[in-house]
C-alpha cells in the first residue's frame, strides 16, 4: 500500500490547512478497514495470532467504552478473523468521534506488537513481513490527510493536528528529537501533554507540559554532570544552570538579552499562573487556544535546548 494518488484525490485536496476534528466521514472508516485487511492478509497472519490480536483489541475496547461485548456473537465467519469483524462491525456502527479514535489508537497500538509477538511464538515458519506496520500506519495517517481530518497516529497514540504547519515543524519535531532511550522520560511527558489537549484536559496539558521541559532540562544537566538538585530545582532553577554552564552560546545571551527572560518566562510562568495552585474561590478555566499556545511553545523550548545540547559536543 501506500499513498493513494487519483485524480479525485489530486483534485480534493490542495494542501489546504483547513481541517475537521468533529467528523469521521464513512469513506474514511472504509479505508482504514481496508488497512486492517491488508495488514492481516497480505501478510498472512496466522489465524490464531490474528484472533489473539484481536481479541484484545475487543477486550480493551469494551472495556473503554463500558461495553459488555462490542457486537453480538454469531457464526457467519465461522472462526476465521472472527474477532475482527465483531471489532470491524462495532467501528461502522459507533458515531461518536472520541470512541471512533479510540478504536482507531487501541487497534494500531496493538497490531504494532504483532510483528515481534509472531517473530518470538512462530520464527521456524516465519516469514518477513510484506506489508510492515510502519507502512500500515503511514497509510493511516494518509488516510486522515486525504480527509482532511485533523489528527494522526504517532508513536502509539492518536494526536491532534492543530496546524498543520506548526505540527510538522514543532511538535513533530519535538517528538522525534525526544524519540529515543535518553530522553524517553520527557517524551513521555510531553506525548501525555498530547492526549490531554485531544481530551480537553487544558489544565493537565499545562502540567505535563511543564513536567516535559523540566525532564529535558534535567537530562542535559546529568549528561554534561552539571550540579543539580534532582527533587528541588525548577524549571527556572534549571534554565540558570544550563546558561551558568555555556549550554547556550555567548553571542545569543549578549545578543538576545532577554534570552534567559524568555526561557524562565515562558511554559513555566503559563502554568504555574494557571495551573500549579488550587483554585481557590473563584474556579481557573484554562482556554483551548492558552493549551495550544503552550504545547507549541514547550515544544519549540525544548527543541531549542536539545539541539544546543548537540552542537555543543
Amino acid at each position: 500500500m501506500s499513498k493513494l494518488e487519483s485524480y479525485s484525490t489530486r483534485k480534493n485536496f490542495n494542501g489546504t490547512l483547513t481541517l475537521e476534528y468533529d467528523n469521521f466521514p464513512i469513506k474514511l472508516k472504509n479505508q482504514i478497514i481496508h488497512v486492517w485487511n491488508n495488514f492481516l492478509k497480505k501478510n498472512s497472519v496466522p489465524e490464531k495470532m490474528s484472533e489473539i490480536a484481536w481479541g484484545q483489541i475487543h477486550n480493551r475496547l469494551s472495556e473503554l467504552h463500558g461495553e459488555k461485548e462490542l457486537y453480538p456473537r454469531c457464526d457467519v465467519f465461522g472462526n476465521e478473523y472472527y474477532q475482527v469483524f465483531r471489532v470491524t462491525q462495532y467501528f461502522e456502527k459507533v458515531t461518536d468521534i472520541d470512541y471512533l479514535l479510540d478504536i482507531v489508537e487501541v487497534s494500531f497500538s496493538i497490531l504494532s506488537n504483532i510483528e515481534q509477538v509472531i517473530k518470538e511464538n512462530f520464527y521456524h515458519n516465519y516469514v518477513p513481513f510484506v506489508y510492515s506496520i510502519k507502512q500500515a500506519i503511514e497509510d493511516l495517517n494518509d488516510r486522515f490527510c486525504i480527509n482532511r481530518i485533523g489528527y494522526e497516529f504517532y508513536n502509539g497514540k492518536i494526536i491532534k493536528i492543530d496546524k498543520k504547519i506548526l505540527h510538522d515543524g514543532i511538535v513533530d519535531e519535538t517528538l522525534k528529537l525526544t524519540n529515543n532511550d535518553i530522553f524517553e522520560n520527557s517524551n513521555d511527558e510531553f506525548l501525555s501533554a498530547l492526549e490531554h489537549f485531544r481530551y480537553k484536559r487544558y489544565k493537565e496539558c499545562l502540567t505535563d507540559c511543564l513536567k516535559s521541559l523540566e525532564t529535558t532540562l534535567k537530562i542535559v544537566c546529568k549528561q554534561n554532570n552539571w550540579k543539580f538538585d534532582q527533587d528541588k530545582d525548577t524549571a527556572s532553577i534549571l534554565i540558570d544552570i544550563c546558561i551558568n554552564n555555556g549550554l547556550f552560546p555567548k553571542y545569543l545571551l549578549s545578543e538576545f538579552t532577554s534570552l534567559s527572560s524568555l526561557l524562565k518566562s515562558g511554559s513555566a510562568t503559563i502554568r504555574n499562573k494557571n495551573s500549579a495552585h488550587g483554585q481557590g474561590v473563584k474556579k481557573i478555566n484554562v482556554p483551548k487556544h492558552l493549551a495550544s499556545f503552550m504545547v507549541y511553545l514547550t515544544g519549540s523550548t525544548i527543541n531549542f535546548i536539545i539541539e544546543s545540547n548537540e552542537n555543543r559536543h
